[in-house]
Formats: C-alpha cells, structure tokens, sequence
C-alpha cells in the first residue's frame, strides 16, 4: 500500500535561520511521501527573499501577517484542494526526529475515527527535559489538566477516549477532520487553536491521539521573554474559546475565574507593558473582539480604576 500523502505547513515570521533549520531537519525524515508548504506570513526582512529560492519546497508569501490561523488556514485549503490525506502543522523552530512523521501517520492509520494525532513535545534533546503530552478537559470549565508524563498520557487515552487537547506544536490533522469542521478560527490569530480546535475535533467524533512512542523537540520561552502581544491574546483567547464552548453560566463564572488571574497579574508582574496586555486582551476577550493585537489597544480607564486600581500605580516598563 502506498504511504499517506502528508502536507507539512511551516510558517515563517522574520525568522528565516529556524525555519531553514527545521526545514533540514525534515529533509532527512524517514518518510517518502511527504512535501513541504512553506509560507512566509508578512516578513518585514529579509526571510521571503531568503527562503523563496530554497529548493523542494513549495513557497508561498503572504504579503500582510495573517496570524497562525490565517496563515495555516490558507495553506491547508489549498493542500486539501490538492487532494493531501493529512497536514502537519509545524512549528518553524522545531527538531524533528527521523522517525517522527512516520510514527504519527502509522497511528492515525490505524483507525477511521483518529482525526487529530500529536507528538510528545520536549524543551530539549537533555534527559529528564520538560515535556508535554497533551491536555485532559476539564469537564466544568474551559481548561485542562497538563499531562506531562508518557504513562499518565497512555491512562488520559483510555479514560477520556481520545476527548484530549493536542497542543499545536506538531499536529497531524486527517483530511476528513478538515472536511468536517473546517479549519482554525481565524478571530483568535494566533493562541488556543490548537485548544478550540481540538475541542472541534472530538465533539464532531474525532478522537484526539498523542503517538508517545513519538516526538518533536522544541525550545519554550520564558513569560519574561515574551513580547507584549503573547499576553494580549492569551487574555483575550480564552475568553473566546471559552464562549463559543461553554453554557452562559459555566462562561460568566470563567469570566470570572480569569479576572482574578488578573489582578495577580497586577499584584505580582514587574512589567507595566505586560500588565497593559493582558488587561486589554481581558477587555476585548469579553466584548468578543478577535484579530491581530495592534497596539494602542487599551481597557477604558474608567473600567480600569473600577476593576483593576492598583494597576494605575505601575511605572511605566
């Protein structure tokens, strides 16, 4: 039998030595009928000059930033379009295996009703390196428990019946998974896809695998590194996701649960820009305003002195 035909997408963002890095990587995979969609997302170097001429890979350039989920979006359409039995979305800064592909694909084979399949995803080649699995749901609220350890991830399969969250970083998705729901929501641009979509995905009777037998190594950043947008969107994100899938009641009381993440944040960050971000993100997350950050993009202040007081006492960063 002829193997799958995989689309692996890569985005690129002004980040053209890791991409060509992971794109190396994936040269040397011990799968034969895979190809690579590579897009730039509205660079502002030198990267769509760069990877343009890089060969057998198929290059596309989008001429604004249209997010993780609008930037995927349009290459998954397109792969779909072509006939493509899976995409692999793939983070640009990571180190895959020889025989990563290979494992996630025999296991999504292995039954009609796997629709989204995930590696284990570890900081770094070390021993004993954080990892992460996948996410159990939590049955009340929009978040999950963290699942970090291979065996619990094998016991989280079996309990939940494939009801689990998939992080983004290295996520198979099976052609009839698109066929069925679609593809990403682009109000959220880029943070929680991956969550909102797999929720998509096991509600419509997929069920969400992690191949442990499998991985991808991939470098986290710390809070502190993070630019203002991060917080921005994780703040507003949430709330989107947590709308569209939980009953009014379980959503206020969520609401509520991430307003005093909130003023913690307020409490204990030392960045003012930061703490900017997030109370803006909060803001628009509960007035169901998606898209881009593009910053000044702000709470009201008389909302902010109501809300959130001591925030007016951060210096500036």
């Amino acid at each position: 039998m002829p193997q799958p035909l995989v689309t692996v997408i890569l985005l690129n963002w002004n980040s053209a030595d890791r991409t060509i890095a992971c794109i190396e990587t994936l040269r040397d995979i011990a799968y034969d009928n895979f190809r690579i969609h590579l897009v730039d997302n509205g660079s502002t170097d030198s990267s769509a000059d760069r990877l343009s001429h890089l060969e057998g890979v198929n290059f596309t350039q989008n001429p604004v930033n249209l997010g993780y989920t609008g930037g995927n979006n349009k290459a998954m359409h397109e792969a779909v379009t072509a006939g493509t039995d899976y995409v692999w979305l793939l983070n640009n800064d990571t180190v895959v295996p020889q025989d990563c592909l290979g494992r996630l694909v025999s296991l999504a084979e292995t039954a009609p009703e796997i629709g989204l399949v995930s590696p284990v995803i570890k900081d770094n080649d070390s021993v004993g390196a954080t990892q992460i699995c996948c996410g159990i749901p939590d049955p009340h609220y929009p978040q999950w428990k963290l699942v970090t350890d291979v065996q619990d991830a094998i016991m989280a399969q079996q309990n939940e019946n494939g009801r689990l969250i998939l992080y983004g970083t290295a996520l198979l998705i099976k052609r009839t998974v698109v066929e069925k729901i679609g593809y990403l929501d682009e109000k959220l641009f880029a943070y929680c896809e991956d969550y909102d979509y797999s929720i998509r995905s096991f509600r419509a009777g997929f069920k969400n695998i992690v191949a442990v037998d499998a991985c991808v190594f991939h470098d986290t950043v710390a809070d502190d590194d993070r630019k203002p947008y991060y917080f921005y969107l994780i703040a507003r994100n949430y709330l989107i996701v947590a709308r569209k899938n939980s009953n009014i009641l379980r959503y206020w009381q969520y609401v509520w649960w991430r307003y005093h993440a909130g003023i913690d944040i307020v409490r204990n960050s030392s960045s003012r820009t930061q703490t900017d971000a997030y109370l803006a993100g909060w803001w628009d997350g509960i007035r169901g305003r998606g898209g881009p950050f593009n910053p000044p993009r702000s709470m009201p202040a008389a909302i902010r002195w109501a809300l959130f007081p001591r925030s007016h006492m951060r210096k500036t960063d």
